[in-house]
């Protein structure tokens, strides 16, 4: 098999980059394990959670999986949202693509969608200063930036105070509609405004890429605006939140594309005509090869690296690494306490906030405020400082007040903070290191401190605050940065994606940036997948 590109990874960046090379008139292919497991997710009947909690006598194959896998899909803290439905994300991760460390855990697929098919849907710009830290060119990514919002549909407020900040310049539909408790947080934080502004504090409803009006042309892909069901950890009513899969799905009825399924990307080989990719099929152990006259790498930043490391014979350096720090707080609403709350509400974020402290010079932390219920209430409970049986009462008896904050640090390169190649006696094995320096936690402590400040302002009380393992924001990135002039590690790659000595290889997902904001990668991600991938159609189409 031959084609123009090949695209290997078929995740938010590799599903985007597939579809903009196609649409410019390439033959491309999409190299992919592409587990994927509808059934159970089907099985959901069409209701509310509260309905399905009062009448489904099968509610324990969805909400809590079968007997023998509740211990794994129930008590993982990273990745909690990836639920029984969504157990395939995770499917064979650890025999085909481990990470070795006793200090960085984060979280892979090999899913059709890879972790998009879970993705919290969150979408934010980037600013220009933080595109330019990561390497990326700020004038030319507003124009992919709305190609992406167009094609996946984007939800926000253009109003809200955080708008400039986080959503694109066009296709906006409106904002997702806030559920009660987030409601009351977010009139809170009108009648505090002036005084949360000063601090440093903005807060706005969440941008996503969830249908909230009807849209024709996504009508006709067979999705529509959002019921409200509180479902969406378990299933995908109306396909209102986008996953990568539904591109590819889209893009299969194009005479110019091919997915290749249960294909593991191994090695790459520079040719003179192009490039000579090795895979292995999953289902059966045998070895293939195809040949692309370009070939772009889209596997996550892990992957990537573990694929080009591999290709280039380059074992035991270090490549750097860079994964935002993560907490979440689990806080009560004090205007909640003892009010009822309406069932109409959708499960993701509510309520964004940036919070810029003077320490950081003009950085951002990032926090997502969410209403905590469809997810159950044992997961929380293990958090709170009482016995279990204690806390699932008062769980009960504060439900409508329970809100979770997730807090993201900014990422900055260092020498403490690597992956690299083992050899093995089988396939090579990545390993992985991460610590951040006194300083650095001494910036994470005053981000917390001034956090926390401002959710007590708003009324939002904490109960507890944790400080996540390394990975588990699952925001990855800089594992084959752009080039300095001063080399600083062995992978590099060229401003426009080129992997520095091979001139047909092109990296477009995360792995490139030096810097990773706090807000989340992954619009930003699915617009450089399109950015590099016409900057491979430009290439061939010069004869380069």
């Amino acid at each position: 098999m031959a084609c123009d590109l090949l695209v290997i990874g078929s995740g938010p960046c590799g599903a985007q980059a597939a579809k903009e090379a196609v649409e410019a008139g390439l033959g491309v292919v999409v190299l992919d394990v592409g587990f994927d497991d509808e059934r159970l997710e089907a099985s959901v009947p069409y209701a509310p959670f509260s309905d399905l909690r009062r009448t489904d006598a099968g509610q324990r194959r969805y909400f809590l999986g079968s007997e023998g896998d509740t211990e794994r899909t129930v008590n993982d803290r990273i990745g909690a949202h990836f639920t029984p439905p969504r157990s395939y994300i995770k499917r064979e991760v650890e025999r085909w693509i481990p990470v070795r460390s006793d200090t960085f855990f984060p979280e892979l697929s090999l899913a059709l969608g890879g972790l998009g098919a879970g993705w919290g849907s969150g979408t934010a710009i980037f600013e220009p200063f933080e595109l330019r830290r990561a390497g990326l060119p700020a004038d030319a990514m507003g124009s992919f930036y709305d190609a992406v919002a167009e094609d996946v549909g984007i939800s926000g407020a253009i109003e809200d105070d955080t708008a400039a900040l986080t959503l694109p310049s066009a296709h906006v539909q409106r904002a997702a509609e806030l559920d009660t408790n987030c409601d009351s947080i977010f009139r809170a934080y009108a009648r505090r405004r002036a005084s949360l502004n000063a601090r440093g504090f903005l807060a706005g409803r969440v941008s996503m890429a969830m249908i909230t009006e009807e849209r024709e042309r996504l009508r006709a892909l067979g999705r529509g605006p959002n019921p409200y069901f509180d479902m969406d950890f378990y299933t995908n009513f109306d396909r209102s939140i986008y996953r990568p899969k539904f591109t590819i799905e889209e893009l299969a009825s194009r005479p110019n594309f091919t997915y290749v399924r249960n294909a593991l990307a191994e090695t790459f080989e520079q040719t003179p005509d192009g490039v000579v990719v090795k895979y292995r099929n999953v289902a059966d152990g045998t070895c293939a090869t195809i040949v692309a006259r370009k070939l772009l790498l889209a596997a996550n930043p892990l992957n990537t690296a573990r694929i080009a490391l591999r290709s280039r014979g380059i074992f035991g350096a270090k490549q750097p690494l860079l994964c935002n720090p993560y907490h979440y707080v689990p806080a009560i609403n004090l205007r909640m306490l003892g009010r009822e709350a309406a069932d109409r509400r959708h499960s993701m974020g509510q309520i964004v906030a940036l919070y810029k402290p003077r320490h950081r010079g003009g950085e951002s932390v990032l926090g997502a405020f969410c209403s905590y219920r469809s997810l159950l209430h044992f997961r929380l409970v293990r958090e709170m400082p009482l016995p279990v049986s204690l806390g699932l009462l008062v769980s009960r008896v504060l439900q409508n007040s329970l809100t979770v904050v997730g807090i993201h640090h900014p990422e900055h390169r260092s020498e403490r903070k690597w992956v690299s190649l083992a050899e093995g006696g089988g396939a090579p094995v990545l390993e992985a290191g991460y610590e951040l320096s006194d300083a650095e936690r001494s910036d994470v402590r005053e981000d917390m401190r001034g956090m926390l400040r401002c959710l007590r302002e708003l009324g939002c009380i904490p109960f507890s605050v944790l400080q996540t393992p390394p990975g588990s924001s699952i925001h990855y990135a800089g594992t084959i940065p752009f080039a300095t002039a001063a080399a600083d590690a062995p992978l590099a790659c060229e401003p426009d994606g080129r992997l520095i000595g091979s001139p047909d290889v092109y990296v477009a997902d995360s792995s490139s940036w030096r810097y990773l904001p706090a807000k989340g990668p992954t619009f930003t991600i699915m617009a450089n997948g399109r950015r590099v991938a016409r900057n491979a159609a430009r290439a061939l189409a010069a004869g380069r």
